[in-house]
């Protein structure tokens, strides 16, 4: 940096060459003298966040060429408001550097300490501190607040651009180096021993006194005047007594029952079948005095290797939706792809869903079933496919009917097998915009009238997007009922590609269903509930 536009520190920029030097790695101590100079010398400056920035990073090369290594480590990995948080504290000084600590500071409370510390000796001390409701739960700063479209919301604009919180709690220690006062700030942290990568450190979590959410995020009402059941799953983190679990919709509050006691670390579901409009429910727990308890949604873990652990609690509210819906069929088989929900939503659309592996595949005898669906990208993760393909199209050609959601088409993981009974390629298309414009092209296609007559408001509030890789027909068999583009590009028409073969109906789609039908779209299950009917749609021709 060119110190030469601050007047004051005209002296600093030949300080710090002559830091760098006559620095000596076999004895960083040496370096000391002058870097608590420089540190003083910056530390005159002018307010500003360069000079502040400036002394954070002189602050820290002091520590390391002293040698100083502190860690606060928490006994539990995760506490809640109630708790009390025990950790302990270890301060170790490698090289030789005068060395004292004066202070402890830790729950708002400053702790006289006075100990000099001994080279290669370590200091030790625990602390406790209760877990109190002001302490805000565990949750990334990008997900405190709702999230609008497209963007998150982050009202602290100095939190933007963290790759994670800062954390919950922390012991600042109060040093003397060589006589200069500075202070460190140790996070307090979960340590663990893994027989592989040895010392782990993960990030204290604080969860709340009650975590709770939906048992059933969507749930169909298909009458007029039918009970739905509106159930929830909670998990205490303190012992409670007398606690009264609520549903909530707008103003209206409906009571799914009371417990008596409720053990620390229980895990229970109370349900209540009721009379409800559709909407979205939310879930509460009182106590016997009406006050609300702390509270979060479930809570979830991401841990990889190559990415700092994340935690979070998502707060799933029961989604009630009313649907028109007709279906026709029983029985469907499905290949699990790398991940999706639309087993689960056959089975709330009343079919017998019956998983297809590679030996139940192989095995079966598949003329029992009204439809064969394979999960998202499942050509993709499941090189048996291939051997699979010809007993399939056996399958469609006798009468079958076999549904293909979207595969991906790239150099990560490519096709390997073939998929339909005649040829297309997978391409990379995709429309983004959820409320992008569906057109029908063949109004009387079966796909779009039968046993549901599907509307341009059967594709409103998709959520995310409308498709994804597109398939493109370069054997001119294939029908292409709908097509659909992103503001200002052309229209495509690879998202739905059907085709009679045989006696039966193969398809494959892009459509974002996967994404849809978790949400409860109530277009998405009326459109797939005719893809699995085109077989009786053929004889009511």
């Amino acid at each position: 940096s060119d110190w030469s536009r601050i007047p004051e520190a005209a002296s600093i920029a030949k300080r710090v060459d002559d830091l760098i030097a006559h620095f000596d790695p076999k004895m960083p101590q040496s370096s000391l003298p002058e870097l608590q100079k420089l540190y003083t010398a910056i530390d005159q400056l002018p307010g500003s966040e360069w000079r502040k920035y400036t002394l954070d990073r002189v602050r820290e090369l002091i520590f390391q060429a002293a040698g100083v290594y502190a860690e606060a480590i928490a006994v539990q990995t995760s506490v809640s408001h109630g708790d009390t948080l025990r950790f302990a504290l270890n301060l170790i000084a490698r090289n030789s550097a005068d060395l004292q600590l004066d202070q402890l500071t830790f729950n708002g409370q400053k702790n006289e300490v006075a100990a000099k510390l001994v080279q290669n000796k370590t200091f030790n001390r625990a602390g406790s501190m209760p877990i109190e409701l002001h302490h805000s739960v565990t949750q990334p700063y990008w997900l405190t607040f709702p999230m609008e479209q497209g963007r998150f919301t982050v009202p602290d604009q100095q939190q933007i651009g963290l790759p994670e919180n800062r954390p919950a709690f922390s012991v600042r220690l109060g040093l003397r180096i060589n006589d200069l006062g500075l202070e460190l700030d140790v996070p307090i942290v979960y340590k663990l021993t893994d027989p592989v990568r040895g010392e782990v450190f993960k990030p204290l979590i604080v969860r709340p006194m009650i975590e709770l959410g939906a048992s059933e995020p969507v749930t169909f009402r298909l009458g007029q005047n039918q009970k739905t059941n509106l159930s929830v799953r909670l998990q205490s983190n303190q012992s409670l007594k007398d606690i009264a679990i609520q549903a909530k919709s707008g103003n209206k509050i409906f009571e799914l029952g009371d417990v008596s006691n409720m053990g620390k670390g229980t895990i229970l579901t109370r349900s209540k079948q009721t009379t409800v409009s559709p909407g979205v429910y939310s879930f509460q727990v009182k106590s016997a005095t009406g006050s609300l308890f702390t509270q979060a949604g479930q809570f979830t873990r991401i841990e990889y290797d190559h990415i700092p652990e994340i935690h979070y609690f998502k707060m799933e509210p029961q989604r009630v939706v009313s649907i028109d819906l007709k279906r026709v069929g029983k029985r469907i088989g499905y290949i699990e792809g790398a991940g999706d929900k639309v087993a689960d939503a056959l089975e709330k659309m009343g079919f017998e869903v019956v998983l297809l592996g590679q030996k139940e595949l192989s095995k079966s005898n598949l003329s029992g079933f009204d439809a064969i669906v394979s999960g998202v990208r499942a050509y993709n993760t499941h090189a048996w496919l291939n051997d699979a393909h010809d007993k399939l199209m056996q399958y469609v050609e006798r009468g079958g009917n076999l549904i293909v959601q979207y595969n991906t088409s790239s150099q990560i993981g490519p096709v390997r097998a073939k998929i339909g009974p005649y040829p297309f390629n997978i391409t990379r298309t995709r429309v983004t915009d959820e409320s992008a414009v569906v057109t029908f092209l063949d109004p009387t296609h079966p796909a779009l009238n039968f046993p549901n007559k599907l509307t341009a408001a059967d594709f409103e509030d998709w959520i995310q997007e409308r498709s994804i890789y597109h398939g493109a027909d370069t054997s001119g068999r294939f029908q292409r009922p709908i097509s659909m583009s992103d503001p200002g590009e052309k229209p495509e028409d690879g998202s739905l590609l059907v085709t009679r073969y045989g006696k039966g109906w193969f398809t494959y789609t892009g459509l974002a269903l996967f994404r849809q039908l978790p949400a409860g779209i109530p277009g998405a299950y009326r459109l797939l509930a005719n893809l699995i009917a085109l077989n009786a749609s053929s004889k009511n021709e």
